[in-house]
């Protein structure tokens, strides 16, 4: 008998590549004259360009009894301003070569999936060109020719086959794009330093003036007149520096009409009309060496405790100027300066109405922060609720399976409670119209978009059964982000600080609930001295011990922002603005509230030389143990069981050569610089220093070099004259949140991206420049 065996073998392979690219009316491959559609490379103009290309390639492969076939199809479309490339390969393996119809039927298939893509791209816009091009053979492809002509221009690499191929003029178009970005970033440094230079020959102006005033004084021993007349001058430099701000704010456009557009001519700091009594002032520091106008753009550095704890920062923004540069199409206040207060202030709206006097609302800031990819952060202020802490504190079945989440899930999972509704409840009508999911981003989401229960029978009122409890002070809650990365808690502290502002909230006079489940972490200091300076701060544990399961009725209790939302940490892309009002208020509130103004303002002995230059090494070293092992607590929520199976913490962007790195560092002290800078090097591992310490080497600091990472945040703490070099190691140069910072404050910054290991004298220059750069006589 005849035996035939007959075997078929089939793979199909199917890859997509999807390339979207910004045209430029300045690319050599690009013709603006010819018609809306300029066949495969081309298309760009009044109308809409597309050129899609199909072809069957027959790949030469070594002769075996199954011979090899590869079919490839590209389709390509390009619409206004964008371009897609899509390639689908079919790797067809047969025991023959495949027949003319199949493949011209993939060719078909090809040049519809093309069309149609080219329709959904650029449906409504009008202007469709389509192309279909048929082709077969060795490296053959299509042109379009269905309803739009192929482009005669003699820079297209497809027309013109004898020029470069695309991917070269693709080369060439993104070596161009990379240079027309540096002149960019040039331009934008060029307009810094002209800012600059006014702003040193306003302060020139001032001094001359306080110098002719001095001048004019008896010579001999100080006498009240004297007195009289050094304060004079100071209050006018204070006085101009508040009319600069003030005229700059008048220019721009006032989001809050009911804003008041007269200056403050009270020469006081401190803006309360009525402020309250100032127990035990403490002498205020003495610059020596300082510019005049310190306490002018400083003012929160000076005041005393009592005034701190009862001061409405907002009103001090003023004083720390206008914020410059423009920020996509407006001006950069909007986003990082007084502007941002005044425009998300203005936008609280009632989302839950008050149906009787002293009855329950609902009020919440809504507001979308320039390219911030969700629908908006918000705040939200609750009155004449009732929450019901126990319910959900009390329950340690429920406890326990947030926790075991967090530990399981390697903390992808959060500590939070996800409260249901009742959690609070009030007795006000919500809006419907109003009352969706979008509007409490984050964890407001569990926390009043759920949690609230608008119950219309419910009497909350300090004489009320259903008020076990009644707290008459203000109170936000907070769920932070995390508890042990100084990047991430700085969006918590931030957001604390902005929400204080919009609110119009006193720092003594508000408490602060966390209700996460996590401890306390390295940075609790901040909670406890800065934002917990007349009532402290309460963790979950510390709330569920001191009420159980009491209804506790509050007068005013408001939700925080979502942690991530922070504005300091929202942008990870090149900001154009620089000196910004509210990060630079934020860090000076920081400082204050820790009590290291006096450090701060150069009052202390040992930083009074304004030739000292301290430049910090931050050394990025793995710690012993993880976070949660250090600050576990068994009488807590954050038991430490659940975190046995931790070991050591390795960290990543490490310098492989930091000895030599901090070897060559340590040889600037034995220079010497034309501005006579006299140089201390500290190599500081901050694993080892307290957060005190931490903070109060910061103050010190004018020059922080490290590598990317969460340490850099530190350098919000710096001294005004100081410069950020920030080493882009192991693939990080994307992030520029560092960058930002070290402009809104107005600082010189340095972000080369290097190898690893590093180039150590290449670095040990870039400091020396940077010390030499420094201007000795500034704040």
């Amino acid at each position: 008998g005849v035996r035939v065996r007959v075997s078929v073998r089939v793979r199909v392979r199917v890859r997509v590549r999807v390339r979207v690219g910004v045209l430029r009316r300045d690319s050599p491959r690009l013709d603006l004259g010819q018609g809306p559609a300029q066949g495969v490379g081309l298309g760009y103009g009044l109308g809409l360009g597309l050129g899609s290309g199909s072809g069957l390639r027959r790949k030469p492969q070594p002769a075996t009894r199954a011979a090899r076939r590869q079919l490839r199809c590209r389709a390509w479309v390009l619409g206004l301003g964008l371009g897609f490339k899509v390639r689908v390969r079919v790797r067809m393996h047969r025991p023959r070569p495949p027949r003319p119809r199949g493949a011209y039927l993939l060719v078909l298939a090809c040049a519809a999936v093309s069309g149609l893509m080219t329709f959904l791209a650029t449906r409504g816009t009008g202007g469709l060109g389509l192309g279909l091009g048929l082709g077969s053979g060795l490296g053959s492809e299509g042109a379009g020719d269905g309803g739009a002509t192929a482009s005669a221009n003699p820079n297209d690499p497809v027309a013109n086959p004898n020029l470069r191929s695309v991917h070269s003029a693709r080369d060439e178009w993104q070596a161009h794009a990379a240079l027309t970005q540096k002149l960019r970033r040039g331009e934008d440094s060029l307009k810094s330093a002209e800012d600059r230079l006014e702003s040193a020959t306003d302060r020139l102006a001032a001094l001359a003036a306080q110098a002719e005033s001095l001048e004019a004084a008896p010579v001999g021993r100080a006498t009240e007149s004297d007195a009289a007349v050094i304060a004079a001058a100071q209050a006018a430099a204070e006085a101009a520096a508040r009319q600069r701000a003030q005229s700059h704010y008048q220019t721009q456009p006032q989001p809050n009409p009911n804003a008041n557009p007269n200056p403050n001519p009270n020469p006081n700091p401190n803006p309360n009309p009525n402020p309250k009594p100032i127990a035990d002032p403490k002498p205020q520091p003495s610059l020596q060496h300082a510019s005049v106008d310190v306490k002018a753009s400083h003012p929160l550095l000076y005041l005393s405790d009592a005034e701190f704890a009862s001061a409405e920062l907002s009103q001090y923004l003023e004083s720390y100027g206008p914020t410059e540069g423009t920020f996509d199409g407006h001006s950069c206040d909007l986003d990082f300066g007084k502007g941002l207060i005044d425009t998300w202030r203005g936008k609280g709206e009632s989302y839950c109405d008050e149906q009787k006097a002293g009855g329950s609302g609902v009020e919440c800031y809504f507001h979308h922060q320039t390219r911030h990819g969700g629908a908006g952060d918000t705040v939200c202020e609750m009155k004449n609720v009732v929450v019901d802490f126990g319910k959900y504190y009390l329950d340690e079945a429920l406890m326990g399976t947030v926790m075991s989440k967090y530990a399981e899930t390697k903390h992808r999972d959060e500590a939070y409670v996800h409260w249901t509704p009742g959690f609070i409840r009030g007795n006000c009508k919500k809006k419907e119209e109003k009352w969706e999911k979008k509007a409490f981003p984050g964890w407001g989401e569990d926390m009043v978009y759920r949690g609230f229960m608008a119950d219309p029978t419910v009497d909350i009122s300090p004489s009320s059964p259903v008020c076990d409890v009644w707290e008459d002070h203000p109170v936000i809650m907070i769920q932070r982000d995390t508890f042990a990365n100084f990047f991430h808690d700085s969006e918590d502290f931030f957001n604390l600080f902005l929400a204080l502002l919009i609110l119009k909230w006193e720092i003594g006079d508000s408490q602060v609930f966390l209700v996460d489940l996590y401890p306390k972490g390295p940075f609790w200091a901040v909670w406890e001295k800065v934002f917990g300076k007349g009532r402290p701060p309460l963790l979950a544990w510390d709330i569920r011990e001191k009420y159980g399961d009491k209804k506790v009725c509050f007068k005013n209790i408001a939700m925080g922002i979502y942690g991530p939302a922070a504005t300091i940490t929202l942008a990870g892309f090149n900001t154009p603005c620089s000196h910004g009002a509210v990060v630079r208020a934020y860090s000076d509130v920081f400082l204050r509230g820790l009590n290291l103004h006096s450090a701060a303002l150069r009052a202390t002995p040992a930083s009074q030389d304004p030739k000292k230059v301290v430049v910090t090494w931050m050394a990025r070293r793995p710690s012993v143990n993880w976070p949660e092992k250090n600050f576990c607590d068994d009488s807590t929520f954050f038991k430490c069981h659940y975190f046995q199976r931790l070991g050591v913490r390795q960290l990543q962007r490490q310098v492989k050569n930091e000895a030599e790195v901090t070897a060559k560092l340590k040889e600037l002290e034995r220079e010497t610089y034309r501005n006579g800078a006299v140089v201390e090097v500290r190599i500081q591992d901050y694993n080892l220093l307290t957060f005190e310490q931490q903070l109060a080497n910061d103050v010190e600091t004018d020059i922080m070099v490290g590598p990317h990472g969460a340490g850099l945040q530190h350098s919000l703490y710096m001294r005004d004259r100081g410069v950020l070099i920030e080493l882009f190691i192991d693939g990080t140069s994307g992030r520029r949140h560092f960058h930002n910072m070290a402009k809104w404050h107005g600082r010189k910054y340095i972000g080369p991206t290097t190898p690893n290991p590093v180039k150590a004298e290449q670095l040990k220059n870039d400091v020396k420049g940077a010390i030499e750069g420094l201007d000795l006589s500034a704040y």
